[in-house]
């Protein structure tokens, strides 16, 4: 198997390293290397890597705007060509990397991720050093790889030389949500796959770092704004981004009368104040695939997706 960096964003997550660490670290041995991407963090996380993990690399970096900026800052400072990209958030199990690896073995793969299984709290899924019950759960599992159209930033094993031909991450989707969807969007319009590989498991504390540092409601703006985002950088079939703008007043009252909190209002007034970068971006990448194709290749239910880009 080829040598891997892991890569681990993180902010004032030392709590969350001191549970997802060892079983990293077990499980990748001497012979990989793990790079912890701490942005201005002041709740001891230098500390606890120096005293208890000193085979972690920490990449201290400063002002960055975006989750997109400190996976790139971690891609950057990698010495493999395969990167596992992690949240601090997350417990990998017992086999975890060969199935990831062997789907990086075939070269039309740009990413492959793992089984998520979600779980707040995920202490109780790691206790005193024992992951047992977990492993036991990954070794029933038997069902068929499948591929998947956003980029596994939460967990998955990359091509670090195509994601760098990509650019990476766009910092653009400040600070979180849809960097993932939109590296996924040119991956697969550039031919590349990415696959969801059911025999990796990992656990997932899904938002751990937000929840502390973002209200739900301002999670949600950011959300929509991003949403948007997307759609005007990267859709391209003329009927879809028509039918986009159709349908927006719509699904702004639809929104209005569910909700009452103008979420999508507020996310839409955020995203017109970025309109310039997305307008920038449009049509500056190589496509190999047109809008339709890269969704029916990716997607089991295309219509689905087709419903929100449209």
């Amino acid at each position: 198997m080829q040598a891997v960096s892991a890569v681990i964003p993180s902010h004032n997550g030392a709590h969350l390293l001191s549970l997802s660490l060892p079983p990293l670290l077990a499980e990748l041995g001497d012979a990989n290397e793990v790079i912890v991407v701490d942005h201005e963090s002041t709740d001891g996380t230098a500390d606890l890597l120096r005293a208890n993990f000193p085979r972690v690399k920490r990449l201290a970096v400063r002002s960055a705007r975006s989750f997109s900026a400190l996976c790139n800052a971690g891609f950057a400072a990698c010495s493999n060509r395969l990167v596992l990209l992690l949240n601090n958030d997350m417990v990998v199990t017992q086999g975890f990397l060969g199935p990831l690896a062997e789907q990086m073995s075939r070269t039309s793969v740009f990413a492959a991720g793992p089984e998520y299984r979600m779980r707040r709290g995920f202490e109780d899924a790691y206790v005193c050093g024992s992951c047992g019950d977990l492993h036991r759960e990954s070794e029933n599992v038997s069902h068929a790889p499948s591929t998947r159209l956003d980029a596994p930033a939460a967990g998955g094993l990359f091509d670090a030389e195509k994601f760098r031909e990509l650019g990476g991450f766009d910092p653009m989707f400040r600070p979180f949500y849809w960097e993932d969807m939109d590296l996924g969007w040119r991956a697969w319009r550039r031919g590349w796959r990415i696959v969801q590989e059911p025999k990796s498991i990992m656990y997932h504390e899904q938002g751990a770092t937000i929840r502390r540092t973002y209200a739900r409601t301002q999670a949600e703006v950011v959300f929509a704004k991003n949403r948007f985002l997307f759609i005007w950088k990267n859709i391209r079939e003329p009927d879809l981004l028509a039918g986009h703008f159709a349908r927006l007043p719509w699904r702004l009252a639809q929104d209005v009368a569910a909700r009452g909190g103008l979420v999508m209002l507020r996310g839409l007034l955020a995203a017109l104040r970025q309109f310039g970068e997305a307008a920038a971006r449009r049509g500056t990448e190589a496509a190999a695939l047109p809008d339709r194709r890269v969704i029916c290749r990716a997607l089991e239910h295309p219509r689905a997706f087709l419903s929100q880009v449209a």
